[in-house]
C-alpha cells in the first residue's frame, strides 16, 4: 500500500471512529439521561407505559432548546469515539506478532505457494550469483535493501535460496562463499550486512531459520518493522526503501517525507 492510501485509509478510519461517537451519544446516551431524569423526577405517571415513556424522552430531546445539548454530546462523543480509535491503534502495534520458531518442510512449501506480497520476498541467495556461476559480494546490498524495506512497512518474511518463481534453490552456494561454511557462517553474513548498511540495533529485529525442503537448505528470515525509520546505506548516502506490493522500492524525497508523516501520525 502506497503512503496516499494508508493516508485515505486511516483518515476514513478517523472519521468513521468520530460519527460513530457522536452517533452514540446523541442517539442513546442522551435520550438515555434525559429519561432518566423524567423518572427520577417523577414527571412519569403509573399509568403510561413503556412506548409512551420512550415518546415522551425523545420528545424531550428533540425540543429545539435542547438544540445547544445535542451539539455539546455530538462533540464529546466525536472526540471520545477518536480517542478509543487511536487507543486501539496504538495497542495493536504495541503487541507484537509471536515469531513462528519450528518451521517445517509442509509450512515452507505452503508458505512458498502463496507467492510474494507486501508481506513476503523470495531471493535467490545471499551473495552467489547464479546467472555468473560465482560469489557476488554486491548483492548483498540486495538483501539490505530488502529487509529495510520489510522494516519500513509491516515487517514480513524473507526466503532466501527461493528463487522468484517459487523454486527452491537451497543456500548450499552460499556456504562455499564464508570462511565456516555453515549455517553458522551464514548468520554471522546475515547479522554483519545488517549491522553495516542498516544498523547495529537493527540485527535484533531479524530473527532466521533453517529449513530443509527438497533436500536443499532456505534461510527463513522472519523480519520486524520497525519503531523508527530505516535507512540503508550505500556508499555515503543513505536510502529509503519500503515493501509495497509485491516488490520493493526506493522513496524519492517527497514520497519518503510523505510516508514518514503517516508512520509518525500512527504510531
Amino acid at each position: 500500500m502506497n503512503p496516499l492510501s494508508m493516508r485515505r485509509q486511516q483518515v476514513s478510519a478517523r472519521i468513521t471512529a468520530i460519527l460513530l461517537g457522536a452517533a452514540v451519544l446523541v442517539l442513546v446516551v442522551h435520550p438515555a439521561l434525559e429519561g432518566l431524569h423524567l423518572w427520577r423526577s417523577g414527571v412519569v405517571g403509573t399509568e403510561e407505559g413503556a412506548l409512551q415513556f420512550v415518546l415522551r424522552t425523545l420528545r424531550q430531546v428533540i425540543r429545539p432548546e435542547m438544540m445547544g445539548m445535542i451539539l455539546w454530546m455530538a462533540l464529546i462523543g466525536g472526540v471520545s469515539g477518536l480517542a478509543v480509535a487511536e487507543l486501539r491503534t496504538r495497542s495493536r502495534r504495541s503487541v507484537r506478532p509471536q515469531r513462528r520458531i519450528d518451521w517445517s518442510a509442509s509450512a515452507l512449501r505452503t508458505l512458498i505457494a502463496e507467492g510474494e506480497s507486501e508481506t513476503l520476498e523470495f531471493k535467490s541467495s545471499l551473495r552467489w550469483d547464479w546467472k555468473q556461476d560465482r560469489p557476488n559480494k554486491a548483492l548483498e546490498a540486495v538483501i539490505a535493501k530488502s529487509i529495510c524495506g520489510l522494516m519500513n512497512h509491516r515487517g514480513g518474511t524473507l526466503l532466501i535460496g527461493v528463487d522468484d518463481d517459487g523454486n527452491p534453490l537451497g543456500i548450499e552456494a552460499d556456504y562455499r562463499t564464508f570462511s565456516r561454511p555453515n549455517w553458522d557462517g551464514f548468520e554471522r553474513c546475515l547479522n554483519s550486512i545488517v549491522n553495516g548498511r542498516l544498523g547495529t540495533r537493527h540485527c535484533t529485529r531479524i530473527h532466521s531459520h533453517l529449513v530443509s525442503v527438497e533436500q536443499r537448505s532456505v534461510a527463513l528470515i522472519e523480519v520486524e518493522a520497525g519503531e523508527q525509520p530505516v535507512y540503508c546505506r550505500d556508499g555515503n548516502t543513505n536510502r529509503y526503501f519500503v515493501r509495497t506490493g509485491n516488490s520493493t522500492r526506493e522513496l524519492d524525497v517527497r514520497e519518503a517525507i510523505a510516508h514518514l508523516s503517516i508512520r509518525r501520525r500512527a504510531a
